[in-house]
């Protein structure tokens, strides 16, 4: 672990996630009368420190966005605790949840459906400003300043979103963000919509605003290339449940859940002469409704044993600040509380 994740790890989280769980009751039958429900969310358990970014990585339905709302409160958890700076926020409401929301703001995946395409540019950023009786005396000033901040001249104020290109809209709405001074940013997708040399900008943007103004990110992504370059740390998704979280050096050198390593595998490289041994994933992603028991990954994993299937492997720590959730580690050595016939 590098000296400034050591520094991170010794404070006291920004935010404490303990966990939070989210069920979604789903009724079938002709008159709904059998009852089952969505495990969107699964006893997640994260924290997140000042200046950090934590990537949060899987494939689409595995609950990542879900639990970026449940962050944000926009929905409210089945159990478990949220705590920003130690003060409990999980079932906040009126005056709190109002100064919650204030702290914690989030830059959603498209640009253009996030954006009120009947408001002018200036209108859309001191809108929030607005809402919390903010704005001041001369807003022209405050939105210039805000505007500069994330690259955009002051004349895009008169602008509205469709004269604008993808990544300028996404400037809009990063200026948006933070118009509150936020101390934590939930990026859902931040960079998939926009083109390849445009992510480019937009993520050293992001760094640039997250070393200069001191904030906090949860990056919710499926892209490994972009996580590798803005993550410090990086926490692993599967059906709802983190299977493995660590430093972001550690989880691309030395990953030690399968999935991770499917995931990394996966993804391409630029040099076609850099060889790769693959693990190749059997079978499709089970459904949340009937998830497999134990191990939620075993039915595709290429390691599974007997355990896999009958016991959920806990987070356990394999190393300073990386832990896995697995009964059997990426090299095919046991876990030491394993039973082995």
């Amino acid at each position: 672990m590098s000296e400034i994740a050591q520094h991170r790890a010794a404070e006291a989280p920004l935010l404490e996630v303990g966990g939070v769980t989210k069920h979604f009751p789903v009724r079938t039958g002709a008159l709904g009368l059998s009852r089952s429900v969505i495990k969107a969310v699964d006893d997640v358990s994260l924290t997140l420190a000042r200046g950090e970014t934590l990537c949060l990585v899987g494939e689409s339905g595995c609950g990542k966005s879900t639990l970026g709302k449940l962050l944000l409160r926009l929905i409210e958890p089945t159990a478990g605790t949220i705590r920003l700076e130690g003060a409990d926020v999980t079932h906040a409401s009126g005056a709190a949840l109002r100064a919650f929301r204030r702290r914690v703001q989030i830059i959603f995946q498209d640009p253009l459906a996030s954006l009120n395409p009947r408001l002018r540019a200036s209108t859309i950023v001191a809108e929030p400003l607005d809402n919390f009786g903010l704005l001041p005396a001369r807003p022209s000033e405050k939105i210039a300043e805000l505007l500069g901040l994330v690259g955009l001249r002051s004349e895009t104020a008169r602008k509205y979103p469709f004269e604008l290109s993808g990544g300028q809209r996404q400037r809009l709405g990063i200026a948006r963000a933070l118009s509150l001074s936020p101390q934590i940013i939930v990026a859902d997708e931040a960079v998939s919509a926009l083109d390849v040399s445009v992510q480019a900008q937009i993520l050293n943007l992001l760094v640039e605003l997250r070393d200069r103004l001191g904030l906090a990110y949860l990056f919710i992504s499926h892209d490994l290339g972009v996580v590798r370059h803005i993550a410090h740390r990086v926490a692993i998704m599967y059906l709802g449940r983190i299977v493995e979280v660590g430093d972001s050096r550690t989880i691309f050198s030395a990953p030690r859940h399968p999935y991770t390593e499917a995931l990394i595998a996966a993804a391409p490289v630029a040099d076609p002469r850099v060889r790769r041994d693959r693990t190749v994933l059997d079978g499709e992603v089970p459904s949340l409704r009937n998830p497999p028991k134990g191990c939620a990954f075993h039915p595709r994993c290429p390691f599974a044993f007997d355990r896999c299937s009958v016991e959920t492997p806990q987070l356990r720590q394999r190393g300073p600040g990386h832990s896995v959730a697995c009964h059997l580690d990426s090299a095919g050595t046991l876990d030491s509380t394993a039973d082995v016939a």
